[in-house]
């Protein structure tokens, strides 16, 4: 691959950079550790795909916990004993699914909400009634907003499910199943932090996606179900409105806690410069730990490179 070749030559040029590989069709092509992939990195946002996963094994698992659920199970019956809600969002809330907490189209308009604005002032064991009491401008499932509140408010649904704790919940089905021992997730009040806040090593992730791209290619089910990773890597809701399209990556749907490009690849991208991009038409995984104040540029160099590989015949 002729774009491989340049793409690597651009990424070792990137300042910042700490560990990298590209895998192609199951093998991989390319890998740079820079004696980083072992030790913990805050992942940033790149947590929301783990908690896509949580959720999806709790779906597998709903049995075990004796409930029934579905992606289009209303979350209000679950978490009302954990915050209080006004009036006018409470009959909202009552509306709002899984699917809708997973596709950030909750109805809440304030894509700041669970940043760390929210969390610097705010007491810990507040921020789940500052969440449900925050304006809800949309009628929930209908308008994509991007921010940490969905997965914050999963947290606090698996938990009042299962009795694990996110981290918990993570730790003992999905994380230990693949070898995975060492992590941090911050912790916010009672409920685990879901949208940000985790820590994995390099080595570590790189089980998690690898798992995504071996459950999609052979149809299996390992640890979490084919048909939710299918739904993960195909089954994005269109964005309305061109906002999203200056993004460098142009995301054009989002959906279980994944952007999907223009370019047809799902990826999620976080603030510190942190990247993992599937390409499931050409098979290419593609993972970037780094400390970037700025990522535009690693963001741009990948999506070139996706783009060229798949005009390859």
């Amino acid at each position: 691959m002729v774009e491989l070749k340049d793409y690597i030559e651009e990424l070792n040029r990137l300042e910042d950079l700490d560990c990298a590989c590209v895998i192609y069709k199951g093998a991989t092509h390319y890998l740079l550790e820079n004696n980083h992939s072992n030790m913990l990195h805050g992942v940033r946002s790149l947590s929301k795909l783990v908690v896509s996963l949580c959720v999806g094994i709790l779906l597998d698992k709903q049995q075990e916990f004796g409930v029934e659920l579905a992606l289009d199970t209303t979350v209000w019956t679950f978490i009302k004993n954990h915050a209080s809600a006004n009036g006018d969002n409470h009959s909202l809330l009552e509306k709002v699914k899984i699917i809708d907490l997973l596709n950030q189209t909750t109805g809440f308009s304030d894509e700041t909400l669970m940043f760390r604005s929210t969390i610097d002032f705010n007491n810990a064991d507040s921020l789940m009634d500052v969440v449900v009491n925050s304006p809800i401008t949309y009628m929930p499932g209908e308008q994509f907003v991007y921010s940490n509140a969905s997965a914050y408010i999963l947290s606090c649904f698996v938990q009042e499910i299962t009795g694990y704790r996110l981290d918990e919940f993570a730790r003992k089905y999905l994380f230990e199943p693949l070898g995975i021992e060492e992590f941090e997730w911050d912790i916010y009040g009672k409920f685990c932090a879901g949208a940000s806040g985790l820590k994995l090593s390099f080595n570590s992730f790189r089980k998690i996606v690898e798992l995504i791209r071996s459950n999609y290619v052979h149809r299996v089910s390992k640890i979490i179900s084919f048909d939710y990773i299918r739904y993960f890597v195909e089954e994005q809701k269109m964005i309305k409105g061109n906002r999203y399209l200056t993004a460098p990556m142009e995301p054009i749907a989002y959906g279980l806690l994944v952007y999907r490009s223009k370019a047809n690849f799902i990826y999620v991208n976080g603030a510190g410069g942190q990247l993992f991009v599937y390409d499931p038409d050409k098979d290419i995984i593609v993972l970037v730990f780094s400390h970037m104040q700025h990522s535009t540029e690693l963001a741009n160099l990948t999506y070139d490179f996706i783009k060229k590989c798949k005009k390859e015949t």
